[in-house]
Formats: C-alpha cells, structure tokens, sequence
C-alpha cells in the first residue's frame, strides 16, 4: 500500500484519462483515504483527492474539487460512514480517534468540547478554495460556479466575481450579504487575500480592473468584474513585489 492509499482504490480507477472530476470518482478516493486514515480536513481531503485524480490522468471537472469533495461528504454523513467532528474535520464512523479540541470552545464533564450546531457540523459553510498572505483583514473573491462553468464551456479564463473586503471571518460577511440567498448556487470563494490593510489592497485591485475595463457595469452592486480567483491572485503577487520595490530606502 502507498502511503497516500492509492492501493485502497478499486481497479477501475487505474486509468482516468481525459476523464473529468465526478462525484462517483471522488466518493472512491475519499472512502480510501478514510481506509487509510480515520480523521481528515476537508481540504486535505480535496487535495489528495485532486493528486489521485490527476496522477490516473483525469482533468478537473466542472466544480472545483473542495467542492466536490464536499458533496461526497455529506452523502457519506447521511449513509452513516463518516461524522463532522468539528468545523472542517471529518473522521470515520465507529473510529477511535479523538477529536480536537477548539481553543475557547466550552468543555463539558467529560473534557470533550461542547460544540453548538453551528460549530460541529459544516455542511452550510461557504467553500474557500484558497487563502494567501498573512494579516488580520481579508479581500477576497467570491463568484456563482454556474458562472464559472458557463465560462469553461467557451473557453474563457474570466467571469463575473466579486471582490470586497472584511475585517472578520470572509464566510461570514459573505452570508450576511444575502449571497447564499440571492444566488442560484451557494458561492464559491475562489480567493482570499490576508492582509494588515485590506482598504488599501481592495482599492489598488478595483481601480487596475476598472483601468482593465473589465467592471461589470449592470451589476447591482459596485464590486463585480470580468475576472478569476487565478487572475487576482496573479495580481496580488505583482503588486506586493511593486510595492515593495517602491517602499525601497536606497542606502546612504
């Protein structure tokens, strides 16, 4: 057996080229992994599902994986064979292993964290597919997949996202805005960039698309763009290098 569990995963399998992400695909990987160890992340379980897929040959399918994995996890919830510990990890039913404790999480008599609904169970929670930088304050990226997959069938690197900023947790700001109501799908945060001045990186963000025309100009709102997590994320990087160049002190 390899130590990612690939021995665990049924023959048919072996070979997935050319073959898109799927749910029946994902559900196999996830089921092996679980084989070879009884507690997960969800992200770390995305992520080894994308490295198994790609490895056989397969190509990304029409959802992000974290999103897929997502699903499967659910169903394996309601079939009984994995439970939501804690928000974000997921372990085996009937397994031994113990959950983590959350810092300032209430315990209860028998030293285990007495976790509201809210907390254990992270079925509702938005998906963040990817964070950079390091800050107190968040811009972030978030989009309707229709859009993306709508984009992925003509070929386009670019759809309608949008882009604010938050001082607090992204997936809560995000909920508050309506999004999960007002869209046909539950977002997909494509993007999140930690920052110590999110107003400053929102601002130079906004105005280099506006410069790139790429505004969506019917929005209901002030903040959608022609545009992709991929993009802003290549965006950051080269202002961050700018920036610095520019804060440069020449010595004496």
């Amino acid at each position: 057996m390899t130590e990612s569990g690939d021995a665990v995963v049924p023959g048919e399998y072996d070979d997935l080229s050319g073959i898109p992400l799927m749910g029946r695909i994902a559900r196999r990987f996830v089921l092996g992994l679980f084989k070879q160890r009884p507690q997960w992340t969800r992200q770390d379980l995305a992520v080894e599902v994308d490295r198994m897929h790609r490895e056989r040959g397969g190509i990304p399918g029409t959802q992000v994986t974290v999103v897929v994995v997502k699903k499967v996890l659910r169903e394996l919830k309601e079939e009984g064979e994995v439970v939501n510990v804690a928000r974000g990890i997921w372990r085996k039913a009937g397994s031994g292993t113990a959950a983590p404790l959350l810092l300032d999480a209430p315990t209860t008599g028998d030293n285990q964290p007495a976790l509201d609904d809210a907390l254990q169970d992270d079925e509702d929670d938005i998906t963040i597919v990817e964070s950079i930088g390091d800050g107190p304050e968040s811009v972030y990226v978030y989009y309707n997949p229709n859009d993306r997959e709508l984009a992925d069938r003509k070929g386009l690197d670019a759809w309608e996202c949008k882009i604010g900023r938050t001082q607090g947790d992204v997936a809560s700001r995000i909920g508050a805005q309506g999004a999960k109501t007002a869209l046909s799908h539950e977002p997909i945060i494509g993007l999140v960039i930690r920052t110590d001045n999110a107003a400053l990186v929102e601002a130079a963000l906004h105005a280099s698309l506006r410069l790139a025309d790429r505004q969506v100009l019917d929005s209901p709102g002030a903040e959608w763009y022609f545009t992709s997590p991929p993009k802003v994320k290549q965006w950051y990087f080269a202002f961050a290098d700018a920036f610095a160049s520019l804060s440069e002190r020449g010595s004496a």
